[in-house]
Parts: structure tokens; sequence; C-alpha cells
């Protein structure tokens, strides 16, 4: 992720300025049984034992999620191997790489689903890839992370993996619900993190209708000063919303599911450290430059003329018949769902020297986005039962979207006056775009044996697209005369993806798999710019091969999963230019192998253990004569740590007949990433390696829960994410942003459940 993706950057840049926590791979803790128990996913759109899962899984439970205060998925997706996240100061500013696929461009290459729903934009205009959704109801069940391209079941955009959130059934049977509060001490904040969340359960109609409710809020203080400004505790972070579900059961074989859900997330500061004046090495044609060190201008401290808020709206609602028909199960998910967001960006550094052009001091300038994607989605599928000869599955897929996409930069004076002469903006650009995508898909598995079976499928799309821009403002090339409209830039594309899978069972614990599988991200209009030699971009290829063990043994108090793969990740959409002018080009091609491990032990009562670690080596190995922008090939991707681990321990035991206990830790180390793509003759940084470091402690008696939680232990500062702050006119890089991890936070908490 390069910052704020599509941005009036992009734009600028090609007119030319002056034109465990986790229940991992399948156990999860349970103080009255030391053995892994059985984690049931959905992976394959089919129920099974995700030992059984041919391909690599992680769960993560929804209910520790909340005994831990974890909100964010940067607080608990580095636990799961081969997963990165890079954020940019605030939840909902999340971009995900899992197995070295990152977002480079901006579009998604981690499909993200509620259930049977696809959320966020296909296109490749709307910053998807750095826009993942935190989500935080409170009777969430689960997080199904899969790893590889899932294009056969789950089509565009998932060529790097899958987060799936999983959500609770409403109960027929029993009235049950809960209340928790927490309260926490964020160090260096001004005022105490807290949160309320409540959940009810109501059976209407035994065994045939219920419904739930749920609710929560989420207040996480400023920790951050303004040396600028000398605003403090800046970036206080909102978090609320609440879920209304329904459970139908009209007929034994029938069920019908209903999600309306809402969630708000109100940033008011990115959470940065600012680093001024920072060293450039010498770059020449065939080295880039590296920036580094620079003077922090403070702990805990940002330099920005304007501050950076944030905010993400989203609206869902899902519809799920499920009739099991004896020969299949006929399963019809619908869904509508609505993402609203909106980020400021400081541009000072960027733009504003462009007052000079009207002879005025250097000034001050910050630029708006605003996205707003409505998307229909509708799936229809049979799939056969699982103890037959030859099991099947066969399904259609459609998505309607409409994007809006709203970029605006304004210039001020150094007194924060507006220029006239810039008015009403420095510059503008409107891209509104459609997306529509019909698709059919198919899977075959043949039970050779009981022990050995083999799968195979293939999934067919095709979209149709259309782009268009409206454009103002001197940083485009304009005068200030009314918004001009390009023409529209219609575009369509066919893509199939194939997958094929073997497993073998040498005992009921102990299984091996091999997989190979595809996946496509979309493309979509290119830069309308005079000159640029391709209206439309392709789409982006991959190709991955897998071999894997997972295996249960000592009575099945350990666990121990391996993987290897290797991809070939092809027509990679990068940056090109031809006389002047940028455009996006299907550039060049890339590789990414390496190895997970996923471990647990149980040596004695009530003790659980976990070791997870993933090496990830990605990088460019060839690029096309257009790129012109000479990138390194061999050097790691950005934001992709080689290596990463974590550890987690859990210890559980009776207090008395009526009251148990547990203690936990967990401990995360992020090998150092490359900031910005490495190139010839161009700038980028390096984000450090760190250690995270977490605690808690849970006392059960009755219905009453008591937790005390610390994350960060050590009061780290890590750095997921950073940005080069590069005058547009001069070159010069007089600061860099680091994204920050949350410093130490010590929080107690109670839940009452009946």
């Amino acid at each position: 992720m390069s910052g704020r993706i599509v941005s009036m950057r992009c734009l600028t840049r090609c007119a030319g300025l002056g034109a465990l926590f986790l229940l991992n791979a399948g156990f999860a803790a349970d103080s009255s049984d030391d053995s892994l128990q059985e984690i049931v996913v959905t992976a394959s759109k089919r129920t099974e034992n995700i030992q059984d899962v041919a391909e690599s899984v992680t769960v993560i439970s929804g209910a520790t999620l909340q005994e831990q205060q974890k909100a964010q998925l940067s607080d608990y997706l580095a636990y799961t191997p081969g997963v990165t996240v890079s954020t940019t100061g605030s939840a909902g500013q999340s971009a995900v790489a899992i197995r070295g696929i990152s977002p480079i461009g901006g579009t998604s290459k981690v499909a993200t689903y509620i259930d049977e729903a696809p959320l966020g934009s296909s296109g490749i205009w709307a910053n998807s890839g750095g826009l993942t959704l935190d989500l935080l109801p409170f009777d969430l069940d689960r997080i199904e992370v899969l790893r590889g391209p899932q294009g056969t079941l789950y089509g565009a955009s998932s060529m790097g993996g899958l987060l799936k959130y999983v959500l609770t059934t409403p109960d027929t049977h029993k009235l049950t619900g809960a209340v928790a509060a927490d309260v926490g001490a964020v160090q260096s904040a001004g005022e105490p993190q807290a949160s309320l969340m409540g959940h009810v359960n109501i059976p209407l109609i035994e065994d045939i209708l219920a419904t739930s409710v749920s609710g929560f809020y989420k207040y996480t203080p400023g920790y951050i000063n303004n040396a600028y400004s000398g605003a403090t505790n800046t970036n206080d972070l909102k978090q609320y919303g609440g879920r209304l579900a329904i459970f139908w059961q009209p007929a034994g074989t029938l069920t019908v599911k209903l999600n309306a859900m809402l969630q708000t997330t109100e940033s008011a500061d990115d959470a940065v450290n600012s680093f001024v004046n920072p060293t450039v090495s010498p770059s020449s044609a065939t080295a880039p430059s590296l920036v580094s060190g620079g003077v922090p201008v403070g702990p805990l401290t940002e330099s920005e003329a304007f501050l950076q808020p944030f905010y993400n709206k989203l609206y869902f609602y899902s519809g799920t018949v499920d009739w099991d028909l004896g020969f299949a199960e006929l399963v019809s998910a619908t869904s509508y769902s609505q993402l609203i967001s909106g980020q400021t960006n400081n541009q000072t550094e960027e733009f504003g020297d462009v007052s000079t052009l009207v002879g005025l001091d250097p000034g001050l300038a910050y630029e708006f986005n605003r996205y707003d994607l409505k998307k229909w989605t509708q799936e229809l599928r049979l799939t056969s039962p699982t103890k037959n000869v030859i099991s099947w599955q066969v399904g259609a897929f459609y998505t309607d979207e409409h994007q809006g996409n709203e970029q605006k930069v304004f210039g001020f004076d150094s007194s924060y006056q507006p220029i006239p002469e810039f008015a009403p903006y420095l510059g503008y650009a409107n891209i509104p775009t459609t997306y529509q995508e019909y698709a059919g898909f198919a899977d075959l598995t043949w039970n050779i044996t009981s022990a050995f079976d083999v799968t195979g499928g293939v999934r067919y799309s095709k979209n149709k697209q259309n782009f268009q821009t409206t454009e103002s403002g001197v940083l485009l090339g304009y005068p200030q005369t009314p918004p001009t409209t390009l023409p529209s830039v219609p575009s369509e594309a066919n893509n199939t993806t194939w997958m094929g899978s073997a497993r073998y069972h040498f005992s009921k614990d102990i299984m091996a798999y091999a997989r190979v599988a595809t996946g496509y991200a979309p493309g979509g209009a290119n830069t309308p710019y005079p000159g640029v030699p391709e209206a439309t971009v392709g789409s982006e290829t991959l190709t991955s091969y897998e071999v894997g063990l997972k295996s249960e043994f000592l009575d099945r108090r350990a666990l121990v999963d391996f993987a290897v793969y290797h991809i070939n990740w092809d027509d990679i959409q990068l940056n090109a230019q031809v006389n002047g002018v940028g455009y996006v080009a299907n550039g060049g091609a890339a590789s990414s192998e390496g190895v997970e491990l996923t471990t647990s032990y149980s040596p004695i009562e009530g003790l659980k253990l976990g070791l997870n670690s993933a090496y990830t080596d990605a990088h460019l190995k060839s690029l096309n004569a257009d790129v012109t922008s000479p990138f390194i090939l061999g050097a790691q991707l950005s934001n992709v740590s080689r290596w990463t681990v974590s550890g987690t321990a859990d210890y559980g035991w009776s207090l008395s007949s009526s009251m148990t206990a547990h203690v936990g830790a967990g401990a995360r180390w992020i090998g150092q990433q490359e900031g910005a793509e490495l190139a010839a003759g161009l700038p980028y940084f390096v984000l450090p390696s760190y250690t995270l470091l977490d605690a808690n402690a849970i006392i059960i008696s009755g219905p009453w829960t008591y937790r005390l939680y610390v994350n960060n232990l050590t009061n780290a500062h890590a750095y997921s994410f950073g940005r080069m702050q590069q005058n547009a006119f001069s070159g010069a890089i007089p600061q860099i942003d680091y994204a920050l991890a949350q410093p130490r936070t010590v929080g107690v908490g109670v839940v009452f459940r009946f």
C-alpha cells in the first residue's frame, strides 16, 4: 500500500504539474479438556473440520477478540502465519497482504466477506486495497483467513486469499444475552479508553423463529500531539454500530437467515510519528535512494499543518436461504451494502509551494477523498452431500457496483486563508465508475478411497465496467473554469480460474495435501490522458502451487501444520510513462515462495502453547519494456516481511466448583519491510522490525466474567506503515510520517451473561 492510493497525487503525476489470541489452524482452548477441540469452517462453501480442508486456513475466535479487546486487524492478524497488515493510522485504513501478494496499485488482493456476501469494490479506482473493513459486532462468531488464490469459489480480488467474518446465528431454543463493559488506560492519552457492548437472543417460536440484537460502542482516546499547531491528543477514535438478525426455519429442511448491520468508524486524526529532515542517499540510473533517519519532532508527535481525520460507514443487509433437497443443498445468498469513506490528507509538504506560482510565499494544502460504494450481489449454488463417491458443487454469481470517487485539493496561504487564484480547488477530480460481473462456477470431488480424494474446479466470469472523470484545477493543468468532463471509457473482460487438489489421510489425525489454484484481480479503465497507448488495463493473474501436512498426535494434545508454496504473479498493474504522461500498464511478473508452520501443544493439564512462523520471499522477477520506473528486480515487495514469528501461551484452572480462571500471553515479531517499491532513481525507506507483547487474565464465576488485559505490554514503538512527504517542485523529502501501533493499553472489564 503506497499511502492514499487513489489520490490527486496519482492524477498529478499523470497530467504533469505544469500541464493467541486466535484459534490458529484448528484448535480451541478449553480448560476442561486438554485435547484440541474440533474447529468447523466453511472455507470450501461446505461445512467441514478445518484439519480436513486441503488448503491453509486459520480461524480466529470472536469471543477471544472480545475478551482481550482486540478491535483492529493489525491487533490480531499478525498472529496468523504469512499475513501482513499495514495500517495508515486508524481502524478502517488497513491493507492486508497474504503470502506476499500485496495491494500494489491500490486494488484489493484479499477479498472480504461477511458470511456469504462479498464486501468492497471490485474495480481499480476505489482504493479498495487500503480500506479493509475492521468489523466489530459483539456477536461475531469467528474469522476465517484463507490463504492462496480463492478465485474458483470466491472470484475477483481473492487472488491473495480471503478474510471471512462469520456472524452468530440466532438460537430458537433459549433466551440468552450478555452485557460487557470495559475501561482502560492508554499510555500518554488524556482520557480513558472505554467500551460498552450488548447482545440478546430471543426465541420467538420454538424450533422455528428467533431474533438477536446487538450493539457496541468503543472509544479510544487520542495520544498523538501535533507540533505544528500545538494541538494535543488529536487522534481519538470512535467505533459504534449494531446488528439485527433473524433466523426462520419454516420446515425441517428449509432455513432463512436475515441480517441488517450498521457500523461507523470515526477517527479524528491519524496516529503517526513525524521525522523531519531525513537523510537521502544518492540515487543513480541503477540504484534507488534510501531515505532514513531524520529528527523526530517528539515522542508520539506529528507535524501536520492539517489534521487527517477519517470516517467509514457500513450499511449491510443480507438474506440467505438454505434448502436441503435431499440430493443436494440449495443456497441463495443475496446482499446489499453501502460503504462510505472520507479521508483527509495533509499535502502541505507536497503542494504548499504551488502558491509561489502567483507570487506568494510557500503556503498550505490538504486533500480530501470521498468514496461511496453501493453494491448488490446474488449467488445461487447447489452442493451435493460429501459422503457420496462423487460429490459436486455448481453455482452462479452476480454483482452490480456503483462507485463514487471524489478528490479535492485545497490551497491556502501560510495564514490558512484561501488563495483566490486557486479557488474553489487547487485540484478536483470526480471519478464515478460502474462494475457488473456475471460468473458461473463448479467443482467436483472424487472420493477414490476412504483415505484419498481429488478435487477439481473452474470458474468463468465476465465483467463490464464504465469509467468517467470530471476535472479542474491547476494541479491538473486546467484554468479556473468550470470542470471539464472527459469522454467515458467502457471496458469488458473475461476471466477463467481453476483449481485442483488432492488429499490423503494417513490416519484420522494426519492428512497431506497438494493444491494448484489460480486467481485474478480485475483491470479496468486506464488514466484518461492523450498519449496513453491503451485505454484500459488488463487483469492481473496468479497461479499458486502448495503442498502441506496437517497433523494431530499425542492423543490430540499436539498439532503441527506445515505448508510450502510457490506463486507466479503475472501482468501486475504497474506505473508506466509516455511523453511525460503516466498511466497503468500490465507491467511485469513477480513470484512469491515461502514456508508456514503452525504448532500447538498441551504438555500438562490446563496449559496450551502455540508457536507460528512464516518465511515469505516475494519479489519482482521481470518487467515489460514500457514500464519506465526501473523497479529493482529481486527486491522484496513493499510492506511484506520476509520473516514473522508469533507465540501464545494459555493456562486455565479451577478456583472452586463454580469458578475458573485462565491467564494468557502472546508475542509477535514482524521482520523489517520495504516501505516503498525499490526503483532506480526513486526514493524508498525501510520499516524496522518490531516485537509486540500482550497479556490477559480472566476469572469466570457463574454468569459473571472479570477480565484484565494488557496490549503492547512493553510500550514498543512499532511502525506498520510510512509515507514520504515529497515536494512536487523540488523533489526534496522534508518529512516522513510513520503509522504507530497503539501504545501500552491496560484495561479491565466485566461481562454479565444470562
